[in-house]
């Protein structure tokens, strides 16, 4: 209960901020991989994200207790945009190239 009291917290204060463009990721990374997750993700996405016009920022989080399970851990990410068409504007190849690098 807590971690969606947290989330709901965060999202009315984020909104506050009027970003009208909220992109949602969701990704499965297994426990023992999660470190390298954010660390490749702190290296390649973030640096592209934050050099692109109306970026607002970015929210991730997890359950600590999926971590301690071993499995697969629930990441979720929020990316705040100033507008959709800054969102939706980035060209495919610059997103293709931070794929894979990441």
């Amino acid at each position: 209960m807590t971690k969606y009291i947290h989330w709901l917290l965060v999202f009315q204060l984020i909104m506050t901020r009027d970003y009208p463009a909220v992109e949602q990721l969701i990704f499965q990374i297994p426990a023992d991989q999660l470190e390298a997750y954010f660390m490749a993700d702190a290296m390649t996405w973030t640096p592209f994200l934050a050099s692109v016009p109306g970026y607002g920022g970015k929210i991730q989080s997890y359950d600590t207790e999926e971590v301690a399970g071993g499995g697969n851990v629930t990441v979720n990410c929020l990316v705040f945009w100033e507008s959709f068409d800054s969102w939706k504007g980035i060209p495919i190849d610059s997103l293709d190239s931070v794929n894979q690098e990441f």
